[in-house]
């Protein structure tokens, strides 16, 4: 039986810099494997429209699934729309 491979990036300079521990993708983690989901990578990036571009086409090449976290409320908006462009779907398409 082949396991869906799956993917966490963490965003945000805090993260990187360790002003802030990254909890959410050990959450993410646990409960994905519950599920019988293997999360075969986990990257951290920086508040960088170029590295968050980057790890999110490197890990949709990688994993079925990619979950996004992070990002301070400030700069949300555009990370989702760096994600949208990536998966080429309208921002706010679900």
């Amino acid at each position: 039986m082949n396991r869906i491979r799956a993917s966490i990036i963490t965003i945000g300079d805090e993260l990187l810099i360790g002003q802030t521990i990254d909890t959410n993708s050990a959450w993410m983690g646990t409960h994905l494997n519950d599920a019988g989901i293997w999360v075969q990578r986990r990257v951290a990036v920086g508040d960088d429209r170029r590295a968050i571009l980057s790890a999110i086409e490197e890990e949709s090449a990688k994993s079925k699934v990619v979950l996004i976290t992070g990002a301070r409320p400030h700069g949300g908006r555009y990370h989702q729309t760096y994600a949208a462009r990536i998966f080429r779907r309208p921002h706010g398409a679900g």
